[in-house]
């Protein structure tokens, strides 16, 4: 559409636009950059291994089951490699990507209200309208940029994958746009084909919700011709071949991966979960939260974790009230696009299909914010086709009180996002703030005294530890945890007591999450055992935790008890299994040569000391233990220097000095006999 250039032509310059956003997105998100590391963020970054495998996440790149979001571990390996784990750095890339969603939400109003309201009369009329969708687009851009609630994804490291789903979730709809410029057999017909094709798998390969992506050329389709049954009519063959093709994908998603086993459901991977009735009223209720966190995100409402339980009832009135609300809302949308409000049914359309995964699948966190990043585009597109309408209707001052209003906007949805910032900012701070807003929910009681513990404050955390518990008696992962306070200040018997309630607990849910910390409760019984030189009551419990999984602390712990107790085959039968794992760990090879010291296996001992010395130049007690191995062997002389060498690096080194001690007067006493 072309339109003469007017004093705020910028607007029709998609890099300065770019700019725009980006500047906008940093202001909003400039104090978000010290913000901690948080809750999923331990174990999916901290301490997953996979984010410094390069291979396997390429290999998962090209797996459709189980993906295991390789995208967005591909972004973390790269901050990873960059930066180990300085967090700013993992801020950085969240910014940049919500900016860059930003720019996607500007075009993707641009081109849709371009192609739905591209009639105008007159070159007056195509140029104010032209003008009005660019504007429009770049002030629905800008709210979206700013949004407060959109921080559970932005501010959130982990829920990157949501983010990057979303960049390529709208760069497959834009594409197909595009796509649908051209007709086959024409060239670019099929480019823009595989372009979007590529872009639906990244998003899948992003977060697998965005299998859903498929109704969304099928709305749009159906909502524009629906004032036109011929039309509408012509689209209806391959509507509904696309959703034939859709639903097979998705039955057999489900069936071939771990989605509906893993553990993100309900029951640890039970497979008994609610009926379907029950989750349609619980979701209902959800979807209408979800609506009132988006329109109006008052900082009051919003929470890292929603007080929100499943209906309990048969008939939950507030649930079918719901229900209603949704209904009246599709059936608005449906009459508005027979009106021609097309963008406004979009946005309808947008939200319930993005949010379908969660509406079917039965989860246990039934009212998450994140999850609201790619839903929120369906709200923008309401309030794009919203805000066109109201510029038509307002007249000549159109633009300067449109403005007006979207500064408004704009400064409290900044506003918003510092506050919700401010709360992220440590780990202690969220979770006050989720007790604040719901204090009756024992896992938000839980994570603030798990945020206590890892600070070192032992009696808050076991405080809050044990108000979990009287919330949930069956909250195993609060018993785990408040058994850890108490054997880290020393109450060792209280913390066996609760370790032992712990267990019997899980093992009524043997599979899943809970096996793994069953496995985790056993070995570190046996570290409390250890701890007091109770080792005959601390190798039974080990030797279950490798029952359950055969990890390397446990072998480590085993190989060390042994050891001290002499029984030297099987401590090296431990750390031998280890050390086939982890070939260069010092500590490892210090002790495997001490086993081989003690059992006069000299050349053997030898060289697990220089290998040690190898991987750590400077590790005192290697150069200790050689000294004792060259004095046997009857190199006295490099005996004398290793012993040296340990007094360079640790002065005060007690052995050394003794064993240096005895050496020479060894040696004087050899020489006064000569």
């Amino acid at each position: 559409m072309q339109f003469k250039m007017t004093s705020m032509s910028w607007l029709t310059i998609p890099l300065i636009v770019l700019f725009w956003l980006t500047g906008l997105t940093w202001v909003g998100y400039y104090d978000s950059l010290s913000v901690v590391f948080h809750f999923d963020d331990i174990p999916f970054i901290l301490e997953n291994p996979i984010i410094k495998d390069l291979d396997g996440i390429i290999k998962k790149m090209f797996e459709f089951t189980n993906s295991r979001r390789a995208i967005p571990i591909l972004t973390l390996y790269l901050n990873y490699v960059l930066h180990s784990f300085e967090v700013q750095g993992y801020h950085i890339v969240n910014i940049c990507f919500h900016a860059l969603n930003g720019f996607l939400v500007f075009l993707l109003i641009d081109q849709l209200l371009s192609r739905i309201y591209a009639a105008p009369s007159s070159k007056k009329e195509d140029s104010s309208i032209a003008f009005s969708i660019k504007f429009t687009a770049i002030s629905i851009a800008s709210i979206f940029t700013v949004h407060p609630l959109l921080t559970a994804s932005v501010t959130y490291i982990t829920q990157r994958s949501g983010e990057i789903a979303t960049f390529f979730y709208v760069a497959a709809f834009l594409s197909y746009l595009q796509m649908r410029k051209f007709s086959p057999p024409q060239k670019k017909f099929w480019a823009w084909m595989v372009f979007t094709l590529l872009c639906y798998w990244f998003a899948f390969k992003s977060k697998e919700m965005t299998l859903t992506w498929l109704l969304i050329p099928v709305a749009y389709e159906i909502l524009l011709r629906l004032n036109d049954w011929s039309r509408l009519r012509n689209v209806f063959k391959w509507a509904v071949l696309i959703l034939t093709i859709f639903s097979g994908v998705m039955t057999w998603y489900l069936l071939n991966s771990n989605y509906l086993s893993g553990n993100y459901f309900v029951g640890f991977g039970s497979k008994t979960l609610w009926g379907p009735w029950t989750q349609v009223e619980t979701m209902s209720r959800a979807l209408v939260n979800y609506w009132k966190l988006l329109v109006i995100p008052l900082p009051q409402w919003m929470n890292i974790d929603h007080d929100f339980i499943p209906s309990k009832q048969a008939v939950d009135i507030w649930a079918l009230a719901s229900l209603l609300a949704h209904i009246v809302l599709v059936g608005v949308a449906f009459f508005l696009a027979r009106k021609g409000y097309v963008l406004f049914a979009l946005g309808v359309a947008w939200f319930y299909i993005t949010f379908g995964p969660y509406i079917v699948v039965p989860e246990r966190d039934l009212l998450v914010e994140y999850k609201t990043y790619l839903p929120s585009i369906g709200l923008m597109l309401i309030f794009a086709d919203f805000f066109f309408w109201l510029q038509k209707k307002l007249g000549a001052r159109k633009y300067y009180i449109s403005s007006v209003g979207v500064l408004i906007l704009i400064v409290s949805g900044i506003a918003g996002t510092w506050e919700r910032n401010a709360v992220y900012a440590t780990t202690a701070s969220a979770w006050k703030d989720a007790i604040n807003k719901a204090p009756y929910k024992a896992r938000t009681l839980h994570n603030l005294g798990y945020a206590y513990a890892q600070e070192g404050h032992l009696n808050a955390g076991k405080i809050y530890f044990q108000k979990s518990l009287q919330m949930s008696p069956g909250f195993v992962l609060a018993r785990l945890n408040l058994a850890r306070v108490y054997v880290r200040s020393g109450a060792y018997q209280e913390g066996l007591a609760e370790y032992n309630m712990m267990v019997k607990l899980a093992n009524d849910f043997p599979t899943g999450e809970l096996a793994g910390l069953v496995k985790d409760a056993y070995h570190e019984i046996g570290e409390t055992y250890a701890k007091q030189r109770k080792y005959a009551e601390a190798i039974p419990y080990y030797q279950k935790s490798l029952q359950i999984e055969n990890h390397v602390k446990s072998h480590v712990a085993l190989g060390k008890i042994y050891l001290e107790t002499n029984k030297l085959e099987e401590a090296k039968q431990h750390l031998g299994y280890v050390s086939k794992f982890y070939p260069n760990a010092p500590d490892l090879n210090l002790n495997l040569g001490i086993i081989a010291l003690k059992q006069k296996k000299l050349d053997e001992a030898l060289q697990w000391f220089l290998r040690t010395i190898e991987f750590a130049p400077n590790h005192p007690d290697a150069y200790n233990n050689l000294g004792i191995v060259h004095a046997m062997k009857g190199n006295l002389t490099a005996s004398i220097q290793a012993f040296e060498k340990v007094l360079q690096i640790s002065p005060n080194h007690p052995e050394a000095i003794k064993n240096l001690k005895a050496l020479k007067k060894q040696l004087s006493e050899s020489a006064k006999a000569k």
